[in-house]
């Protein structure tokens, strides 16, 4: 039997993908809210949360990070069966980081340039960029306990994209707390926190997904 033979085997074996997914679909929404909401009992929420959704801008920093890991998990779910296609979920990361760039153009259009600065750095940037990482570690060490039930062929990518599904599902956590709301800002912190735990998912996963 050849690889390329065993792998059609594989991936016509819907047993452990189906098992993966159910994992997945209860452990990533629920590490994240449990654990975000550790950070957030002891952060608290923004006093003015209820009201600052009417800002757009302020919409789009807390829904973008649920849809990239909404698109992360449909990824992550497809690369645990081997041979699967990955469909069209990478045009919906695709579509909200093209928001988010457009978010950021029209912000810095509108920004004085003398104030660039100040909108780019925040006030909580080391906050942000140690918080999702903090709150992802049971997130990211949840989805890779669930994918080893599945069989990724390509462990680093795989682990890359569940680092990238926690990163962002952690975000979306942190975004209840943080006051930072310019897209110049939220767009730079966010991804780079994200970013972070993609890495550190690739790494990880490079060993614990390999079989």
């Amino acid at each position: 039997m050849n690889t390329e033979h065993f792998i059609r085997i594989l991936a016509s074996d819907t047993k452990p993908s189906r098992r993966t997914e159910r994992i997945l679909l209860i452990l990533l929404p629920l590490s994240a809210l449990m654990f975000g909401g550790l950070f957030l009992v002891k952060m608290g929420v923004r006093s003015d949360f209820p009201a600052a959704l009417m800002h757009a801008n302020i919409l789009i920093k807390n829904t973008f990070p649920w849809v990239l890991a909404a698109g992360a998990l449909g990824v992550v779910l497809r690369m645990a069966r081997p041979g699967a296609p990955v469909g069209r979920w990478p045009l919906l990361i695709g579509a909200v980081l093209a928001v988010l760039a457009g978010a950021f153009a029209v912000t810095m259009a509108n920004t004085p340039p003398g104030q660039w600065g100040m909108a780019m750095l925040g006030k909580s940037r080391f906050v942000c960029t140690t918080s999702i990482p903090l709150i992802s570690i049971p997130v990211l060490a949840a989805s890779l306990w669930a994918l080893r039930q599945g069989a990724p062929v390509r462990p680093t990518l795989c682990g890359a994209v569940a680092g990238f599904m926690a990163g962002s599902a952690s975000a979306g956590m942190y975004a209840f707390f943080c006051t930072d709301d310019s897209p110049m800002y939220f767009a730079i912190w966010y991804l780079i926190a994200i970013l972070i735990v993609t890495v550190a998912g690739a790494l990880i996963g490079s060993r614990v997904l390999r079989w």
